[in-house]
């Protein structure tokens, strides 16, 4: 199997939580375009040491929504760095996304540009995001077994 192949099936939560409110403006994808899984250190104060607020966080969070139908907020960590011989110390806070190349260019730009930064740090964690679904009311209520797209059938 390519690293970056993706697999899906159809939609349902199994019971496991509540589906929250439908969301407008989420891009399709050809199935031809890989979902990687990316983080991105998306920054808790202004280049001037203002904290950003939760509001504006929020905003982001639902700008990166629009575009991907999702994201994982990991709890802040601190980070440093040196530039032109200067120490700079600061939290930032991680966020997970499962999307395409095309789309984590788009939410790198729209984070400079949100956010006012000089160099927005992300990386690859996995070329190889599976995303398993299932049928609504077809879970069973020991062992969950996904069938798997290619998983041959019969015999």
């Amino acid at each position: 199997m390519d690293s970056g192949d993706v697999r899906e099936s159809v939609d349902s939560t199994c019971g496991i939580g509540e589906a929250g409110p439908t969301v407008e403006g989420v891009q399709d994808r050809p199935a031809s375009d890989p979902l990687r899984l990316y983080e991105i250190l998306v920054p808790c104060q202004t280049n001037a040491g203002k904290p950003i607020s939760t509001r504006q966080h929020r905003e982001w969070d639902s700008r990166v929504r629009r575009l991907t139908g999702g994201l994982t907020v990991m709890p802040p960590s601190k980070g440093q760095w040196v530039h032109e011989g200067k120490l700079f110390a600061e939290r930032m806070i991680p966020v997970r996304i499962a999307c395409t190349d095309k789309q984590m260019e788009q939410i790198v730009t729209m984070t400079a540009n949100f956010y006012g930064q000089l160099a927005i740090m992300y990386y690859v964690i996995s070329s190889n995001v599976i995303i398993q679904h299932f049928v609504e009311g077809t879970c069973p209520k020991k062992k969950l077994v996904p069938k798997r797209a290619d998983h041959a059938t019969g015999s």
